[in-house]
């Protein structure tokens, strides 16, 4: 197994209270001011994307998915949240489901209405 190869539980013991959904954190390249990621659950593996508007999700090394999976996982759940509505307010998608905000209302919160309910 390369570095880059995941191991079967190595992300889902690191992101077990991080929901899925779609992040914005501060970035740490120092080529943006912030990181878009999104995690998702597939087929009982836990995933970390880079999310980039206008190409949504791509691919990172198992390495760069470890290390935003190490940021998610030292955040509280009000920080999750958080992260969530700035990727909202920053992309106009919701920060859970990730589909497009399209009323004012959804973009202020940075969530859709049915992914808002469910706070």
């Amino acid at each position: 197994m390369s570095k880059d190869e995941p191991s079967s539980s190595g992300l889902i013991e690191l992101l077990t209270n991080v929901p899925d959904g779609y992040y914005a954190l501060p970035s740490k390249t120092g080529h943006n001011d912030l990181d878009f990621i999104c995690v998702r659950t597939q087929h009982g593996k836990r995933y970390v994307n880079r999310y980039v508007g206008g190409q949504g999700q791509i691919y990172i090394h198992y390495s760069e998915q470890r290390v935003f999976a190490q940021l998610l996982a030292g955040l509280t759940e009000d920080e999750h949240v958080s992260a969530q509505r700035l990727f909202g307010h920053e992309l106009g998608r919701c920060g859970r489901c990730g589909r497009s905000l399209t009323d004012e209302q959804s973009r202020a919160r940075g969530f859709g209405p049915d992914c808002w309910g469910t706070l």
